[in-house]
């Protein structure tokens, strides 16, 4: 049995969702991922990659995607197509092969995308609501278009969602993030070479890594590092691009530039190397319609690194860390530099607390564990 992956860009980092369904996948069956790439190459974590089978369709304008659909369509040859997020580029030709083709549709939704344009639109005058629905018939990023694929998802044969969130908005099986808990897993790096090789010697690094956005609280971890006043201790963001390098500035201009440390995208299999050299990792997601959705897959990959995480209670962020990791109010400066001060002071205890976390995530968040649960929904397609 062949599985088609429909993503809607190759070129962002949505891609890293169905990447990660793929790699569970092709433990059992061949998996294709197809979609259009509105960039000029595919999203840097995932490119190298070169045991999946990557098959974009190379566009210069979102608007070029319905005339072009066809030749996507063609590109599509799973019996089964794994839809991910409910989105016009990847939905529609989803859609297009249940009822053209009679072939199977699962559909996957790893974030709330409404959300994410839901305040902006509201704060739209009626011309700007007028526009949002002209540019929503051949822009899958307008509020219209996103609304519209939403209100069709329970044409999917079946559903799975990554948090409870999302189950509990859409239904749907739960199937979390996961990450390779061969490839992050601490006893694979030397954290003092690394540290050298990276320029960090003996200091101490509070690390950021992912895609930087405003709504990921990112002005609170730089205010929490201005708190934590140390001279020693760094933040480290990686992850930025461009367009994101505002994040970096801002923290330089808050912190000085001897206490940031800055590295712009990387692919997943360096990602280890960046929280081996981590002491502290924060994920400080703020609160609102963007993140109630979303959760953040970052805090699994600290986890497998047996990490210290300092996160925030969004969506289902305090269930995970449970025992395993501490939590603070979105927005909360002074919380989360106590937090990080914790965790640099008392080594002992940020090593026992690591522990219990990659301990939680090999038990839950695992390739293994989670894709057996993703394999019994598949399996019974198998002819």
């Amino acid at each position: 049995m062949k599985i088609t992956i429909l993503t809607p860009n190759f070129s962002s980092n949505c891609v890293g969702r169905a990447y990660i369904l793929a790699k569970m996948l092709s433990l059992r069956w061949q998996v294709e991922i197809v979609g259009p790439m509105f960039g000029e190459d595919i999203w840097l974590p995932v490119a190298d990659d070169k045991d999946i089978e990557y098959k974009p369709l190379k566009l210069k304008k979102k608007s070029q995607f319905l005339p072009n659909i066809g030749k996507l369509m063609k590109k599509i040859n799973g019996d089964i197509v794994y839809v991910s997020k409910p989105l016009m580029t990847s939905f529609l030709p989803g859609l297009l092969c249940k009822f053209l083709y009679r072939k199977a549709l699962i559909l996957d939704i790893d974030d709330w995308d409404l959300g994410f344009y839901k305040d902006s639109y509201e704060k739209l005058s009626r011309f700007g609501c007028f526009k949002n629905l002209v540019h929503s018939l051949v822009d899958y990023e307008y509020y219209f278009n996103i609304l519209f694929f939403e209100k069709l998802i329970n044409l999917a044969d079946e559903k799975t969602v990554s948090n409870l969130f999302l189950k509990e908005k859409f239904s749907g099986n739960l199937i979390p993030h996961a990450r390779d808990s061969h490839l992050l897993d601490p006893q694979r790096y030397d954290r003092k070479a690394l540290k050298v090789k990276y320029g960090l010697g003996s200091k101490k690094v509070v690390s950021f890594i992912g895609t930087a956005r405003e709504y990921k609280g990112l002005s609170t971890l730089i205010e929490a590092m201005n708190l934590v006043d140390d001279s020693d201790t760094s933040l480290m963001l990686v992850g930025l691009d461009g367009r994101e390098d505002i994040c970096g500035l801002k923290a330089k201009e808050k912190l000085g530039v001897n206490r940031v440390v800055l590295f712009g995208k990387q692919a997943f299999s360096k990602l280890g190397e960046f929280l081996a050299i981590s002491d502290v990792i924060v994920v400080p997601q703020e609160a609102n319609s963007s993140t109630e959705g979303q959760f953040p897959a970052k805090i699994f990959d600290a986890m497998a690194m047996a990490k210290p995480i300092v996160s925030t209670d969004v969506n289902d962020i305090a269930d995970v860390l449970q025992d395993c990791g501490v939590i603070v109010s979105s927005q909360d400066a002074e919380k989360m530099a106590e937090a990080i001060k914790s965790f640099i002071e008392d080594k002992k205890g940020s090593i026992e607390l690591g522990k219990k976390a990659r301990e939680k995530f090999l038990a839950n968040y695992s390739y293994e564990t989670v894709g057996k649960a993703l394999t019994d929904i598949f399996i019974k397609y198998e002819k």
